[in-house]
């Protein structure tokens, strides 16, 4: 960094001044890496092979409905949620290609559509039947915190 003889950064002393070379430029272009969708959704939680077919519907339902759409943009995500776009989307969904897999996004209700977060976790649980089954708990629960839904106690 740039030091002054005083000792302050010089760009801090400068504040908003347009003159210095670093406010113009490749410095304003810079884009976050953080921000780039191919780093977003790089890794994209998935589930193993479950032995129960009633498992392995639970959990790709809970992906598709409530872990998926946290890979979507803000204004995306936003737009499946809204009414007023219901007939919008049922014509022109909003589509997430991962691994040549193409999602599509329609309208849903965050209160009707959504599984129970807490339901799911349970009902997971009660079907486990091998330890293969048990390593889908993990991903399962990262996708209950990136959906921003709290399960509290289950009592199973």
């Amino acid at each position: 960094m740039f030091f002054s003889k005083t000792g302050h950064n010089v760009l801090q002393a400068a504040g908003s001044r347009t003159w210095l070379p670093i406010s113009s430029g490749i410095a304003a272009q810079h884009r976050w890496l953080s921000a780039s969708s191919a780093l977003r959704a790089a890794h994209i939680l998935s589930f193993g092979e479950s032995s129960n077919t009633k498992l392995a519907e639970l959990l790709d339902r809970y992906r598709t409905m409530v872990i998926l759409p946290t890979y979507l943009a803000p204004d995306q995500r936003r737009k499946i949620y809204k009414e007023k776009l219901k007939h919008i989307l049922q014509n022109d969904p909003i589509t997430m290609e991962i691994d040549g897999v193409v999602h599509k996004f329609r309208y849903r209700s965050r209160v009707r559509d959504l599984p129970s977060s807490r339901d799911t976790v349970r009902e997971a649980f009660k079907l486990i039947s091998t330890p293969a089954d048990l390593h889908n708990i993990p991903p399962l629960l990262a996708g209950v915190v990136r959906g921003g839904t709290q399960i509290g106690f289950i009592p199973i």
